[in-house]
Order: C-alpha cells, then sequence, then structure tokens
C-alpha cells in the first residue's frame, strides 16, 4: 500500500468521526507499526498534501512508532481539537474497524 492511499483512508476516517464538530481539528494522533516503511517527514508531507484546503487543513499528524506492532501499517489512536481560552482540548477515539490499517 503506497504512502498516499494511507493518507487518503486517515483523511476520509477522520472527516467521516468529525463531520458534526464544531471545533476544528489540532492533532491526529497515529501510531505506526513494524510494516509502516516510510519516514515521519514523507508521512507529514504527503498528508499535508491530501489535507490542503479541507475541514482537515489546521490538522497536525502526532505520529507514535512501534516496532513491536507487526499486525498493522498504522493505527488512528484518537483526534484532538485545539484548546479552548480555559486549557481544555477534547479528544476522541475512533472506532476500532476504522482506526487500523493493514496491508
Amino acid at each position: 500500500m503506497d504512502l498516499n492511499h494511507i493518507c487518503r483512508i486517515i483523511f476520509d476516517v477522520v472527516c467521516e468521526v468529525t463531520k458534526n464538530f464544531e471545533a476544528p481539528v489540532a492533532y491526529i494522533n497515529v501510531t505506526a507499526g513494524k510494516k509502516f516503511g516510510y519516514s515521519d517527514e514523507e508521512f507529514v508531507k504527503c498528508f499535508g498534501t491530501i489535507k490542503w484546503d479541507s475541514p482537515l487543513s489546521s490538522a497536525d499528524i502526532v505520529i507514535k512508532h512501534d516496532d513491536a506492532e507487526s499486525d498493522f501499517i498504522l493505527r488512528i489512536d484518537g483526534i484532538s481539537e485545539f484548546m479552548d481560552e480555559s486549557g481544555n482540548s477534547k479528544s476522541y477515539p475512533i472506532p476500532q474497524e476504522k482506526a487500523i490499517i493493514k496491508r
């Protein structure tokens, strides 16, 4: 599976989960498994191209690596909104059936 396809899956899943959010998405938290095979720089650049001029244009990818995890390429762990004026931020999980990207 190429990186563009992986990023498109992330984009589609996050857009679906956040379609009724009032606040913009600040962070998309992901875990890259042993089989991911792309650098963080490649990943961030590719996702940046896909999210450009979209409801996710403000979102940044936060990447955690887990080389012990060989069952998936990437897992979308959750989404976080920007903090409000009180410093509070809401986080949302991704449904398990949509969170795992496998080869």
